[in-house]
């Protein structure tokens, strides 16, 4: 089954209306590193026969970072843009996988924790601090988290959101104190291989690179927004990945085609 990105990358559109609906705001962003401009691997889903485990890939060839990272919002943004970052995620599922009658797949039940900690060589000052390798950019736990996509494809989203389950973010270099009301995150995975696979209730083994995102709304008392259902985010998910892959082949492309 090939998977077509033409219809679903306009869906991605969606993401800004429910920011604005919401008043939430993406405040940091991550994406893979890349070898001769290709992407790396840097997440999987292994299959235990009663659930599974979704785990961050380690860098390879002795790389000390697997991630870009980004603040998006505040002073930060300023001073941490495409940082070298480790990326680490331990997540587990204890319930099955269903299918739909048009194919659609989720894996509900997605628990874990995340951390993306700075391994630039060079300290990074601003604010009257200064963090050196090591640092937490970001890390954050979560509950209910859910794994979206179609039977066969290879793309695949990871949701969730303070509304339908917990959670919590820190970092050392920002406050993230008054980030109340809806909180999200969203990890697109594209190449994913082999494609989505789901068995006896139960979705196969993959390996993907993944780009993610996370959002927080600073809502006042009486204006908590509208918040997405869980299947609206699933179908968010995919036009982000569906741009996502159109936005970085062109990047590539563009990059080649100045060498």
């Amino acid at each position: 089954m090939r998977f077509d990105f033409r219809g679903v990358a306009a869906i991605g559109v969606a993401v800004a209306s429910f920011c604005g609906a919401a008043n939430a705001a993406t405040f940091a962003e991550y994406e893979a590193v890349s070898n001769f401009g290709i992407p790396t691997q840097n997440i999987q889903w292994m299959n235990d026969g009663s659930g599974g485990t979704l785990s961050a890939v380690p860098p390879s060839f002795g790389a000390s970072s697997n991630v870009r990272f980004s603040f998006l919002e505040g002073e930060a943004a300023s001073y941490v843009v495409d940082v070298p970052a480790l990326f680490t995620l331990v997540a587990s599922s204890s319930a099955a996988a269903s299918v739909s009658a048009t194919g659609f797949v989720e894996q509900g039940g997605i628990n874990g924790g995340f951390a993306f900690t700075y391994q630039g060589a060079s300290p990074i000052t601003f604010g009257g601090n200064t963090y050196t390798t090591g640092a937490n950019l970001l890390s954050g736990d979560f509950t209910g988290a859910r794994l979206y996509g179609v039977e066969g494809s290879p793309t695949a989203g990871v949701l969730d959101a303070s509304t339908f389950g917990s959670l919590v973010f820190n970092s050392d270099f920002v406050s993230l104190d008054n980030l109340n009301g809806v909180r999200g995150l969203a990890i697109e995975m594209t190449s994913v291989s082999p494609f989505l696979s789901v068995v006896g209730g139960q979705l196969q083994d993959f390996g993907a690179t993944s780009t993610g995102s996370f959002q927080a709304s600073l809502l006042t008392p009486g204006n908590q927004g509208v918040v997405p259902e869980p299947a609206t985010w699933a179908f968010m998910i995919l036009g982000v990945a569906g741009s996502g892959l159109v936005l970085r082949r062109k990047r590539q492309q563009l990059q080649f085609a100045a060498l």
